[in-house]
């Protein structure tokens, strides 16, 4: 990732756009001059992106994706779907401070549900084994899948021990109800996209990325699947 934002800082685009937190910090650590518009990036206040949603300053501006409160939304959505739900295992990547962020709205909504979190850490590939097993052994009422951007065969390997083991899984949207996931849900990315360009129009045309304030999601998607809850038993409601 460093050195794909470093080659597009490189080629001095009048404008750049960046995807995730991720690629926008690294944007922000690379350029304080080229105006970058962000999508999908995770509390881009929280994480030291901008200083505020409404007058970012500086040189970035763009959608925001709001993940740690969606991720705090999550548990309620699996509540909803499971009955009598108490405890829910939480897979989270630890090397991203959005992640980390989502975590901890979680950790603040569960006991207003009567919800007991489990913290399920993981770093890299080689803590998956580590990761699953203490899954399988707890044996969590549901799981929260909170890994943020997939690696590798990361996403595989997820989504074949949930197909495997069954517990009722959340993921983000677009990731795991394919593969046998419960349900996903998240900001409908393909609408923050076309709004980008509306960030990319005004810049061109002379207005400074500080001064264009961020905005959040306004579409959010809910994808279920009828199959996995089935298969399990449950009833989504």
């Amino acid at each position: 990732m460093p050195a794909i934002a470093a080659e597009a800082v490189a080629l001095k685009p009048d404008v750049l756009v960046t995807y995730g937190t991720a690629m926008t910090l690294e944007a922000r650590r690379l350029t304080t001059t080229i105006p970058v518009v962000m999508v999908g990036a995770g509390d881009p206040v929280g994480t030291g992106v901008v200083a505020s949603l409404t007058r970012p300053g500086g040189n970035i501006t763009g959608i925001a994706s709001n993940s740690a409160e969606i991720a705090a939304k999550r548990v309620q959505l699996l509540q909803e779907a499971v009955p009598k739900l108490t405890r829910v295992a939480v897979l989270w990547n630890t090397t991203l401070q959005s992640m980390a962020l989502g975590f901890q709205k979680i950790e603040t909504a569960a006991p207003a549900l009567g919800v007991t979190i489990e913290s399920i850490r993981v770093a890299g590939p080689g803590d998956f084994g580590r990761a699953f097993a203490a899954i399988s052994a707890s044996r969590p009422g549901g799981l929260i899948a909170l890994y943020g951007p997939i690696r590798g065969d990361d996403l595989p390997r997820i989504v074949e021990f949930v197909t495997r083991t069954r517990p009722p899984t959340v993921f983000e949207l677009g990731q795991g109800v394919k593969g046998g996931g419960l349900m996903e849900f998240g900001p409908d990315f393909a609408d923050a996209a076309r709004r980008v360009g509306a960030y990319v129009d005004k810049i061109v045309n002379g207005a400074r990325p500080g001064d264009l304030p961020i905005e959040e999601p306004t579409k959010f998607e809910l994808v279920l699947n009828l199959k996995a809850a089935r298969t399990a038993d449950r009833t989504v409601e």
